[in-house]
This record gives C-alpha cells, sequence and structure tokens, in this order.
C-alpha cells in the first residue's frame, strides 16, 4: 500500500495537469490583487477629498482591511463569481482523469495484478482527493496573501462591520485572530477540494474524452444547484430548507456564506467523502477494463 501510495503521488505531482490547475487558480489570484488594487485606489481618492491621513474604516459600509476585501471573504466582485463557478473543474483537471489514463493504456491491469484492485483504489483515491484539496485551498491562500501587498491588515471591528456572522465558519476567532482563521478555512477548503476531486471516479470506464471527466464535478454541481434553485422557487420546498441552502453548492468554499453553517460544512464533507469513497470503490474494483 505504502509503495503505491508512493507511485501515485510521485504521478501526481509530475502530473503537467495539475500545474494547468495551479496556473489556472494563479490568474484568479491576479485577478483578485487588481480588484483589491482598485478598491484600495478608491478609497484613496474618497480619503483624499476629506483630507483624511489615517485609515479609517468606518469611511466604508464595508470597510477597507484585508480579511474583507480578499478573495476568500468576498464574494460580490466578478473574479469571486469566477472563482466560485470554476472550482469544481480546477479540483478536477489534475488528477480526474489519471484513472481513465491508467484504463485505456493497460497500466490499470499491470498494477492490479501485482498489488490488487483494492490497493490500487485507496492510493489512487488518496493521491486525487490530496492534489484536488491543493488546488482549492492554495488558490484561496495565495490570494490572500497577495491581496496583502495591495491591502493593509487591519482587524475588523465587530461594531464597525458585521462581515462574520455568528454561526458562521470560527466567527469568533474571525474578529480575534483572522490570520488563524483563514488557515484554518483553508483546512476546510483543502477537504471541500478533495472530496470535489473525487466524483471523478463516478465515470464511466467506457468514457474516452478526458475533458468530460474533468468537467463532471462542476455537471454535477450545476444540475443539483440549478433543479433545487428551480424547485425553491416553485415553492416546492421552502427557502429555509437544507435541499435550498445545497443550490448555493458553487458557493461551498467562500467564508461569508450565509446558508451554510459549521456543521453544514462539515456535513457536506463527510457526505461527499462517503459518497465518493464507496462509489468510486465499487466503480474501480467492480468493472473489468472494456
Amino acid at each position: 500500500m505504502k509503495r503505491a501510495l508512493r507511485a501515485e503521488l510521485w504521478k501526481a505531482f509530475h502530473n503537467p495537469m495539475l500545474w494547468l490547475a495551479m496556473a489556472g487558480g494563479a490568474v484568479i489570484v491576479v485577478m483578485s490583487v487588481i480588484d483589491c488594487a482598485r478598491n484600495m485606489a478608491e478609497w484613496t481618492r474618497v480619503t483624499g477629498d476629506f483630507g483624511v491621513t489615517a485609515p479609517d474604516v468606518t469611511l466604508s459600509t464595508e470597510g477597507y482591511s484585508l480579511f474583507i476585501l480578499s478573495l476568500p471573504y468576498r464574494s460580490t466582485t466578478l473574479t469571486a463569481f469566477i472563482f466560485y463557478q470554476v472550482w469544481p473543474i480546477l479540483a478536477a483537471i489534475p488528477y480526474g482523469a489519471s484513472y481513465m489514463q491508467d484504463r485505456r493504456t493497460g497500466v490499470y491491469n499491470q498494477v492490479v495484478s501485482r498489488i490488487g484492485r483494492k490497493k490500487y483504489y485507496f492510493s489512487k483515491y488518496i493521491a486525487v482527493f490530496i492534489t484536488g484539496g491543493l488546488v482549492v485551498s492554495l488558490t484561496l491562500l495565495t490570494g490572500i496573501l497577495a491581496d496583502a501587498m495591495v491591502v493593509p491588515f487591519w482587524k475588523v471591528r465587530l461594531q464597525t462591520v458585521m462581515v462574520v456572522r455568528n454561526g458562521m465558519f470560527l466567527s469568533k476567532l474571525y474578529y480575534t485572530n483572522p490570520w488563524l482563521h483563514i488557515l484554518c478555512w483553508t483546512v476546510v477548503t483543502f477537504f471541500i477540494g478533495g472530496c470535489t476531486a473525487c466524483v471523478t471516479f463516478f465515470a464511466w470506464t467506457g468514457l474516452r474524452l478526458q475533458v468530460l471527466v474533468m468537467v463532471m464535478p462542476y455537471a454535477i454541481y450545476f444540475v443539483v444547484s440549478t433543479l433545487l434553485a428551480q424547485l425553491s422557487d416553485l415553492g416546492v420546498i421552502s427557502s429555509g430548507s437544507l435541499l435550498n441552502k445545497l443550490s448555493y453548492v458553487f458557493y461551498m468554499p467562500t467564508i461569508r456564506n450565509p446558508h451554510f453553517t459549521v456543521w453544514m460544512v462539515f456535513g457536506f464533507i463527510l457526505a461527499m467523502t462517503a459518497a465518493t469513497l464507496v462509489g468510486g470503490y465499487l466503480q474501480v474494483t467492480g468493472n473489468e477494463l472494456d
């Protein structure tokens, strides 16, 4: 098992698709820095007009702090919208199609003849989980570190700006130690990205186009969110129900998501991990090479 896992991780981090996904995340980070720079330029113009020489978050209804304007905390910009639409694809790109590659090239038969299907699957699952999680979590973490080049860090005051409300992810920690807060959220988004990437194990083994495998998580989330949103609009499901909240699944990696409590986020991670682990296991071990 250890040798198989080392081999899969080596393949994962030497896969050009991983660096392609990282490059996509880097583009989003650059766009986020540009958004923050524009916001700070506007703040400078406004405060300059009033003759203010020191930063004062009370001049804005949102406040000009790194932990308000940065990508993980702000979901209203075009950059944030793009990220929250494409993150399932970024998570699936690095290693999601590797299983299909192994099946088509015959590597699958060679490997399982030596270590068995179970060891092959679990090592592959861990590798896919890790790469998918890294792409999503590092994009957010790199985003806030890059935004720090143009946005100053001011601790957000509770009485001035209610960015993270009670019930959201570690809300108290956000106002006391925001850097630790974002590190904790990075760990959470790692698991969100990881379990999302493993959705690719549900792909039909006869599928020949890798791009279809890579967009599978996005397609599933899109269908689920669209269907639930329509049912909510029709009044079939209530606006405060769990099903309605799942219609915002694309915004799962954002901290300021009023639709997901801490327990809902962890519940999503556990449910998705269990579903992909069991479903992928049946898919990999129960099918012969087409």
